[in-house]
């Protein structure tokens, strides 16, 4: 089974741009294009990708405004954004990578530093996703730990307390049986009565242990 295109979306105004983009990257990625600010928003909300490659200098929503939008998002904020713009400035580059940018590139491109940028920038985005995936099933595994936990830790409660009347009645039984030997008075009528009943309370006292150290080895696993 052919593995999935990560998705990269494309946001300039000029269409000379988007159609060099497109050419160096439509091989190795699925591609999703936007001519302005607000377009890349509406696009993001249908399906979120991998990774934004956005110019600057864009009408009706500049690309900085854009940029603000995606890391104040809660769920897209991990998106790698890559700006890209004709404008050289070292004061431009260091306020988009303060506001969350990941790169900058300047235009004109050079297609195989983009591949490079970009390929670091998605397999960092990769990692990350990766840790994410861990963490939650860390947490639900731990979750179910604890609730496994507490239902054993629950029914040994019950078997305890279950053992605790058997254990009672056979220890009066002994003590019964040892006064009427010491006396030299035995009733064995009765005292085959109470064999058979300290015999049930024997059984299901062994019942109760066996569940106990069986709950005992699915804790130790």
């Amino acid at each position: 089974m052919e593995e999935s295109k990560q998705t990269i979306l494309l946001v300039d105004d000029v269409a000379a741009n988007l159609d060099f983009l497109v050419g160096v990257l439509k091989d190795k990625y699925a591609i999703k294009c936007a001519t302005n600010g607000k377009e890349a928003i509406m696009l993001m909300k249908r399906h979120p990708p991998d990774l934004v490659l956005l110019d600057i200098m864009m009408p009706e929503m500049d690309g900085t405004e854009v940029l603000r939008i995606i890391k104040n998002h809660e769920v897209w904020r991990h998106i790698p954004v890559v700006m890209i713009s004709a404008i050289d400035k070292f004061e431009t580059v260091a306020q988009c990578i303060e506001k969350g940018a990941e790169d900058y590139l300047i235009k004109p491109f050079n297609a195989t530093l983009l591949l490079v940028r970009i390929k670091a920038c998605l397999k960092k985005k990769s990692l990350h996703d990766q840790e994410v995936k861990l963490r939650e099933k860390l947490e639900k595994n731990l979750k179910q730990l604890k609730e496994s936990e507490s239902s054993i830790d629950g029914l040994t409660n019950i078997i305890v307390k279950e053992m605790n009347f058997p254990l009672l009645s056979l220890l009066e039984f002994l003590h019964i049986t040892k006064k009427a030997i010491d006396a030299g008075n035995i009733d064995e009528k009765m005292l085959k009565k109470q064999v058979y009943s300290m015999t049930k309370s024997v059984e299901h006292l062994m019942i109760l242990v066996h569940g106990v150290m069986d709950l005992s080895k699915k804790k130790s696993n």
